[in-house]
C-alpha cells in the first residue's frame, strides 16, 4: 500500500503525508544527489590534476620523485596502493622548486580555465591541512572523528565512497573536506587500528621535538615518513625480534583391550566432555577448570572449559594429546580407573618455537540456550584479558600498572583489543546487537568508558570459576534398567560418580542368587544410594572416616527410622563388602575407614536399634502400622495430660533401676531429667545413647517418653 499525498502519514504523526515523510524522503533523495555530484566533481578535478602533473613533470623527474617517496615512506607500502599514496603526496604535500605545493601550483596555473564550481573546490583544497584523526563515536549514519592534536571533531558520513567500514577507535591520516555540514576524506586514506595510530602520533611528536615545527607543519612536510609508520608500524617488535621459547605437545598412545568398558569409563567421567560419539570414532575433551561468563546484556551464561587433553578413540587405539607435561602425568593416573581396558603403548613429544609471552591454550565453549553465539568470543576474550600479566614491549609493566602510572599505553592497549575483537565478530557474524564489554575493566582501572560499548556505564560482566559442568547422564544399557530401578535411581538422579559402582556391585553380588540374598543387597544399597544423594560427596576420595561415621551413626537412622537387627547387620556387612570392592576397582582407600568405624561403633549402633525396637517395634514402622501407632501416642498424650512437655535431643548420662538420667542437648542445654522406662527398655539401654523425641512430666514427679523420633549411638553427637 502506498500513501497518497493528502492521506495521513503512516508514521502516525497526524500530519499529511506530503507535509511529513514524503517531504523527508525528498530531502534524503536531494542530499544523496548532492553527495553524488560532489563526489563526481572531486573525481573530475583529480583527473585534471593528474593530467597537469603528467604534462609538467618530465618522466625522469617523475621517477626520481617516486623513488624519493618510496624511500621516505618505507618500501613496505609500495604493495598497498603505493601509487595512490604517491599521487596523493604529489598533489597535496610535495613542495616543488617554485615553492608551491602540488595543489597550489595546479590552482595558480588553472584557476582561469576551471568552472566556477571547480575553481571553488580547488581553492578549498589549497586550504586543507593534513590531520591524524581517530573515531570516538558512531551514530546511525555518521562517525565522529577527533584530531589527536587539536581535539577538533569532525562528523563524517558513513557511506561507501567515504568510509568503507567501521571499527571502534580506528583512525587515519587524511585531509577532511567540509561539505553540507559534514566532512569527507579527500584523497587516499587508509584506516588503521589504535596501536598504529598511537605509533604514528608518537612519530609526529618525535619530529616536532627534532625540528621545532608545529604539528601541522610536520604532518605536511613529513607525510611519507608518518605514513610509513602508520602502515608498516616500524615501532612494533616483530615476533622474530622477541625472545622465544619452546612449546611442547605430549602425545600418549594406548591399546584398547575392552572398548565397552573404556567407553563407559570415558563417558561417565565428570571432567570429560563428548565432542563426537560415533560407532567408529569417539572424540572427547578432558577439562580441567570451568569458568562462567555472565553479562547483563545477555540471557543465560557462557561456560569456558580449559582443555587439559584431547582424546581420540578409533579402532583399537586411544590417543591422548596434552600441551603440558604435568597434564600428561595426571592423565596416566586418571586412566588407571579404566583398569585393564587399555594398555600403555608409547608416548612422544612434538616441539614448536613460540614468542616467550604467548600462552597456548585450548578452550571448550558451551552456551546456554538462546544465548547469541557471538557471546562465545566475548567470553573467550574476557578469559584471556589479564591486566596483571607483564607485557614485554611495555617494559614488563602490566596494564594495571600502566594505568596507575597514567601511561597512554594502557588506553591504547584496551582500544586495540576492543577494535580487534569487533573486527573478528564482524567477520564471523556480521552486524550484531551487542558489542563486547570493555567498560567493566575500564571501571576497575579508573579509565574513561568506551563510547562503543553497548549498555554504556550500566554494562556489567564477569568471569568466575565454577564446579565441573557435566550435563550428560551416564549411559544406561537396556538390560541394566531393572537394576537401576531396584536401587531407586531415576533419570534425574543417575548423574553421580557412585552410580556405576553401585550397579556393578549389585549385579555381581546378586547374579544367580536367591531372593534372600537379592533382598539383602537391594535394601542395603538402596539405603546407601539414598544417603549418598543427600550428603552429596563429589568423589570416593571425599568419603573419609567422618563421612562413614556420620552415615552409620546418624544418617542411616534418619532415613530408615526403626529397623530390625538383622536389617542393620545386613547393611553393615554390605557396606564393608562394597567399599572393599570399590577399593579394588577404583584404586581408592575407603574400606579401611568403614572397617574402623564399624569396629568402634557396631555395638552401640546395635544397642540403639534394640532400644528403639523395645519402644517402637520395627513391625509398627511400616506405612500401614505407623499412622496407627502415632495415633495411639497422640491419644496417650491427651489422656495423661502431662504437667510439662519438653522436646529435643537427650543424652543418657546415668542408668538407675527403673529410670535413666539424661541431659538436654537442645535449647535447655545441660538441664537434667529423670525418665522412667519399662523393664524391656531398661534391658537394652546404655549410657551415652542419644534419644530424640518428647518427654512429659507425670503426676509422680518423673518424666516419661511421650514419643520417640530417633535413637542414636553416642558417636552421632558430633553430627546432630
Amino acid at each position: 500500500m502506498i500513501a497518497n499525498r493528502n492521506d495521513q502519514c503512516p508514521c502516525g504523526s497526524g500530519k499529511k503525508y506530503k507535509k511529513c515523510c514524503l517531504k523527508k524522503e525528498g530531502v534524503v533523495q536531494l542530499n544523496e544527489v548532492k553527495e553524488e555530484r560532489f563526489i563526481q566533481q572531486k573525481y573530475s578535478l583529480v583527473e585534471k590534476m593528474s593530467y597537469f602533473f603528467d604534462k609538467n613533470i618530465p618522466f625522469n623527474d617523475f621517477c626520481q620523485l617516486q623513488s624519493e617517496f618510496n624511500q621516505r615512506s618505507s618500501k613496505s607500502i609500495v604493495n598497498m596502493s603505493g601509487s595512490g599514496f604517491f599521487q596523493f603526496w604529489l598533489h597535496f604535500f610535495k613542495r616543488f622548486d617554485n615553492g608551491l605545493r602540488g595543489i597550489e601550483w595546479f590552482y595558480e596555473e588553472n584557476k582561469a580555465r576551471l568552472s566556477p564550481l571547480e575553481r571553488t573546490m580547488a581553492e578549498n583544497w589549497t586550504k586543507l591541512r593534513l590531520k591524524l584523526v581517530q573515531a570516538i563515536k558512531i551514530q546511525e549514519k555518521d562517525v565522529l572523528f577527533e584530531d589527536l592534536f587539536t581535539k577538533e571533531r569532525f562528523t563524517v558520513p558513513f557511506s561507501k565512497e567515504n568510509i568503507a567500514e567501521f571499527l571502534p577507535w580506528y583512525g587515519t591520516l587524511g585531509l577532511l573536506e567540509p561539505f553540507e555540514n559534514h566532512f569527507y576524506f579527500n584523497g587516499v586514506s587508509v584506516f588503521k587500528g589504535p596501536e598504529e595510530i598511537y605509533f604514528a602520533e608518537e612519530k609526529i611528536r618525535e619530529f616536532i621535538n627534532e625540528t621545532g615545527l608545529s604539528h601541522e607543519e610536520v604532518l605536511m612536510d613529513y607525510y611519507p615518513e608518518i605514513l610509513g609508520v602508520l602502515l608498516a608500524n616500524e615501532n612494533k617488535r616483530s615476533d622474530e625480534e622477541e625472545p622465544s621459547k619452546m612449546v611442547h605437545e605430549y602425545t600418549l598412545e594406548y591399546k584398547v583391550n575392552d572398548e565397552e568398558r573404556l567407553t563407559d569409563f570415558l563417558y561417565d567421567q565428570v571432567d570429560i566432555v563428548v565432542d563426537k560419539w560415533e560407532e567408529t570414532e569417539k572424540i572427547v575433551s578432558w577439562i580441567g577448570k570451568w569458568r562462567a561468563y555472565t553479562d547483563n546484556e545477555m540471557n543465560g551464561n557462557v561456560y569456558l572449559g580449559e582443555v587439559d587433553a584431547s582424546v581420540l578413540l578409533k579402532s583399537d587405539r586411544l590417543k591422548v594429546t596434552c600441551i603440558e607435561e604435568e597434564k600428561a602425568k595426571q592423565w596416566k593416573e586418571k586412566i588407571k580407573g579404566a583398569g585393564d581396558a587399555v594398555s600403555y603403548l608409547d608416548e612422544f613429544v612434538t616441539s614448536i618455537e613460540s614468542p616467550i609471552h604467548v600462552k597456548i591454550t585450548n578452550t571448550l565453549v558451551h552456551l546456554d540456550e538462546d544465548t547469541p553465539p557471538y557471546f562465545a568470543l566475548y567470553a573467550q576474550n574476557a578469559g584471556l584479558l589479564d591486566i596483571d600479566v607483564p607485557i614485554p614491549r611495555f617494559d614488563q609493566y602490566t596494564i594495571r600498572e600502566l594505568a596507575k602510572m597514567g601511561r597512554k599505553e594502557a588506553e591504547t592497549w584496551l582500544r586495540q583489543t576492543e577494535c580487534s575483537l569487533y573486527r573478528l565478530v564482524m567477520q564471523q557474524f556480521g552486524k550484531v546487537d551487542v558489542t563486547a564489554d570493555f567498560n567493566t575493566i575500564r571501571k576497575e582501572l579508573g579509565l574513561p568508558l568506551s563510547p562503543f560499548v553497548t549498555g554504556g556505564e550500566g554494562r556489567v560482566s564477569s568471569i568466575e570459576s565454577i564446579p565441573p559442568l557435566h550435563t550428560r547422564p551416564p549411559r544406561v544399557h537396556n538390560e541394566d534398567i531393572p537394576y537401576y530401578e531396584d536401587l531407586g535411581f531415576t533419570p534425574d538422579t543417575i548423574d553421580h560418580f557412585y552410580t556405576k559402582d553401585l550397579i556393578a556391585f549389585y549385579k555381581e553380588k546378586t547374579a544367580g542368587k536367591g531372593e534372600g540374598t537379592v533382598r539383602k543387597y537391594r535394601n542395603s544399597l538402596f539405603d546407601l544410594r539414598e544417603i549418598l544423594e543427600y550428603d552429596a560427596p563429589a568423589s570416593w576420595e571425599e568419603c573419609g572416616y567422618a563421612f562413614w561415621e556420620r552415615l552409620l551413626t546418624k544418617d542411616f537412622f534418619d532415613f530408615n527410622g526403626v529397623v530390625s537387627k538383622s536389617r542393620l547387620k545386613d547393611f553393615l556387612s554390605t557396606i564393608k563388602a562394597f567399599t572393599k570392592w570399590v577399593d579394588q576397582k577404583q584404586k581408592t582407600k575407603i574400606a579401611k575407614h568403614v572397617a574402623a568405624v564399624i569396629q568402634e561403633t557396631e555395638q552401640q549402633i546395635i544397642q540403639s536399634v534394640e532400644f528403639w525396637n523395645a519402644y517402637v517395634p520395627y513391625t509398627l514402622n511400616s506405612s500401614y502400622h505407623q499412622p496407627l501407632f502415632q495415633m495411639a501416642q497422640t491419644i496417650k498424650k491427651a489422656v495423661k495430660g502431662y504437667d510439662e512437655l519438653i522436646e529435643g535431643y537427650f543424652q543418657i548420662i546415668k542408668l538407675n533401676n527403673q529410670s535413666i538420667r539424661v541431659v538436654s542437648l537442645g535449647a535447655s542445654q545441660n538441664q537434667q531429667y529423670t525418665i522412667s522406662l519399662s523393664a524391656k527398655e531398661m534391658n537394652v539401654v546404655e549410657e551415652g545413647m542419644i534419644l530424640c523425641g518428647e518427654i512429659g512430666k507425670s503426676n509422680i514427679n518423673m518424666f516419661e517418653l511421650v514419643h520417640l523420633d530417633g535413637v542414636y549411638p553416642q558417636q552421632a553427637i558430633a553430627y546432630l
